[in-house]
């Protein structure tokens, strides 16, 4: 399983993944990570914690296969 996070703003916690906050991790969040690292689509602050699936600190190609192997065993 995915951690989850709870960040001030939010009134609930969050799976790390769920970049679409719609409380499920699946392919809309990955497609939505796979725009976001070939510059297609923007994320907010917020949605860059949630993007960090690997929690390192950066968002990157690391966290589009960490994403992929969760959903896929999902």
């Amino acid at each position: 399983n995915l951690p989850y996070v709870l960040l001030e703003e939010d009134a609930v916690s969050r799976e790390v993944g769920d970049l679409n906050n719609d409380s499920v991790v699946e392919l809309t969040d990955l497609t939505i990570l796979s725009l976001y690292l070939i510059g297609d689509r923007s994320l907010d602050e917020s949605d860059l914690v949630y993007a960090d699936v690997t929690k390192n600190g950066k968002v990157d190609i690391a966290d589009l296969a960490a994403l992929k192997q969760y959903i896929m065993k999902s």
